[in-house]
């Protein structure tokens, strides 16, 4: 797979840099000292170069080359040290990051870079499933999932529901935005899989109205409420056609609204094609920068 000019490093990273710049910063001006943007930026950073560990890419830092690169590459002023890196990312609500996906995908979008994933009837395939990344006895939070075991011991995990766009024949994969499987209040409302199944169903169909999927999961959830879910699921663009059929017929056509509705009615095929089709975006700006130069 070829990256193309879309999927250059430096635009990457810039989609990231955007979004992090757009967290609200809770803490008081006068006491911050690294910023969410530059703790952001270095947490990616220390998975660029897979460190194993916060410890070694802190050690990593310690050369004055590494640094350097470190700071030109991903455009950090400051970078916090571990323990700091902790604090500060784990008051950032995960959700906050989810746009970067969405940002991704676009440029995936942009680069034709999803034609050859195209697969059943024309649509993409998308495997849903759980992962563990974090167990313990003995450390826990609000947020931890709580297992009780018959020998009379207690683990807590952090789990996730991960999806992606796939193709049998392709070894790359396309994340899409992951979904925690938390407790919301301890132990009072222990989440589920197939509860987060249902939110990341959800969110999917909010973010890549009307593209064409097929849902691919374990026999975990081949239970008829989560069946019926993926049956009742309506895109966003369908309940706008709605609003445009109805407003129409009550809105006189010579008037600002009346035009622009009637308008929309009468380009609606341009409209959404973009949603039904992977390669094709939502603006013109790729024909823009193409002419610019004219």
């Amino acid at each position: 797979m070829t990256t193309g000019k879309t999927l250059k490093f430096s635009n990457l990273r810039k989609t990231v840099s955007k979004r992090a710049e757009e967290i609200v910063e809770k803490r008081q001006a006068g006491k911050i000292k690294y910023s969410l943007h530059d703790s952001c930026l270095s947490a990616l950073a220390m998975m660029f170069f897979q460190d194993p560990s916060m410890l070694e890419f802190q050690r990593r830092l310690e050369e004055a080359s590494q640094l350097n690169n470190l700071q030109t590459m991903f455009n950090v002023m400051t970078i916090p040290k571990d323990n700091q890196m902790r604090t500060i990312l784990d008051n950032v609500p995960p959700e906050k990051l989810y746009p970067v996906f969405s940002d991704f995908f676009r440029l995936l979008q942009r680069g034709n870079h999803l034609n050859d994933y195209l697969f059943l009837e024309d649509g993409y395939i998308i495997p849903i499933d759980g992962t563990q990344y974090f167990r313990s006895e003995r450390v826990n939070c609000p947020s931890c999932l709580m297992k009780k075991h018959r020998n009379g011991t207690t683990s807590y995990s952090h789990q996730a529901l991960g999806a992606a766009v796939v193709h049998p024949d392709k070894p790359q994969v396309f994340p899409l935005a992951p979904e925690p499987i938390k407790n919301t209040d301890g132990i009072k409302k222990q989440d589920c899989e197939i509860n987060a199944g249902k939110r990341i169903l959800q969110r999917i169909r909010t973010d890549y109205p009307n593209l064409k999927i097929v849902i691919t999961a374990d026999d975990l959830y081949s239970k008829k409420p989560f069946v019926e879910l993926l049956k009742k699921l309506k895109p966003v663009l369908d309940e706008l056609k709605k609003w445009l059929d109805a407003t129409v017929e009550i809105t006189p056509p010579q008037s600002l609204l009346g035009k622009a509705v009637n308008y929309a009615l009468n380009q609606w095929h341009h409209l959404v094609i973009y949603a039904d089709t992977a390669h094709v975006t939502s603006d013109n700006n790729m024909a823009e920068n193409t002419i610019r130069p004219l």
